[in-house]
């Protein structure tokens, strides 16, 4: 059978997907109150994404975050569980018996096979250019682009874009995102 781009079995085609790469360090303009990285497509579809720390950030308490920031303070990764410290060097890269992408001894990654259990709210993508659906306890994404608000990356002492300056003079990291565009 050939190859024709589209699906079987009655679902609907996919157009195209796409990894996208963003490069940040720690003198990365605005990277405290929200340097600017991606502005998504409406209707595009947020699959996955997961941060590798190349540079080991200094200074105190360095944590990672992106999103819109639209709704709170807060990113994805918050919403998920908690901002991404970046104050080690990620290690190779190893799959955990759910088949998770695992950095190092931080779960820096946003599609998780794991149940979330009661507190759904944690569960929630945080911001109002992504959909979710806040009674489903098992993922936060893939999800859908509603708006396209430019999504920002963060690095402060809590990950927020109003936290306290870390004061790093080192560190540099890579953001991967991966969207499909719904035929």
């Amino acid at each position: 059978m050939g190859s024709s781009g589209g699906s079987s079995g009655g679902g609907g085609a996919v157009n195209a997907v796409k990894v996208r790469k963003f490069a940040f360090a720690h003198n990365t303009p605005n990277i405290l109150t929200g340097a600017t990285f991606f502005t998504p497509t409406v209707g595009d579809i947020l699959l996955d994404g997961w941060l590798e720390v190349g540079t080991a950030w200094d200074g105190t308490t360095p944590l990672f975050d992106f999103g819109d920031f639209t709704l709170s303070h807060n990113g994805i990764f918050f919403g998920l569980s908690l901002a991404v410290d970046v104050k080690q060097a990620d290690v190779t890269p190893a799959l955990t018996p759910f088949g998770t992408l695992m950095q190092g001894n931080v779960d820096n990654y946003i599609l998780s096979n794991e149940l979330v259990g009661t507190n759904v709210q944690d569960a929630t993508v945080s911001g109002s250019a992504i959909s979710y659906n806040p009674n489903n306890a098992t993922r936060s994404i893939p999800a859908k682009f509603t708006s396209a608000t430019p999504f920002k990356m963060v690095v402060s002492q809590n990950g927020a874009n109003n936290g306290a300056d870390p004061g790093s003079t080192v560190g540099a990291g890579i953001l991967y995102l991966v969207t499909a565009t719904p035929a």
